[in-house]
């Protein structure tokens, strides 16, 4: 009877050891998988960052010629409108001759 109990605890010592073990391990093994994450979310920022450094001259050409473009439109738009006024025309009766250029 003795010889049981000594297996039985020596089986529940074993067993809270290798329970001890694998929590450890896991908690091993999850610190690993979160630096694993952390560096390649860095890497990743690093990699989108070099990305956009690379396409940000492009990107601000574009925006500077849109601005540009933009400026020439209002001023043309202003000229015109301008001149309909000199020549009697109200920016309602343009707009309703012409809504597909007014897009409503």
């Amino acid at each position: 009877m003795n010889k049981v109990k000594s297996t039985k605890s020596t089986r529940a010592a074993q067993e809270q050891l290798l329970n001890e073990m694998q929590q450890e391990m896991r908690s091993q093994v999850l610190d690993l998988e979160l630096k694993a994450r952390y560096w390649k979310a860095q890497y990743e920022l690093r990699h989108y960052t070099l990305k956009a450094n690379e396409v940000e001259p492009e990107y601000s050409a574009y925006i500077k010629k849109q601005a540009e473009d933009n400026a020439k439109l209002q001023e043309e738009y202003v000229k015109q409108m301008e001149a309909n006024k000199e020549a009697g025309i109200d920016e309602i009766t343009q707009i309703l001759s012409h809504p597909e250029e007014a897009n409503i």
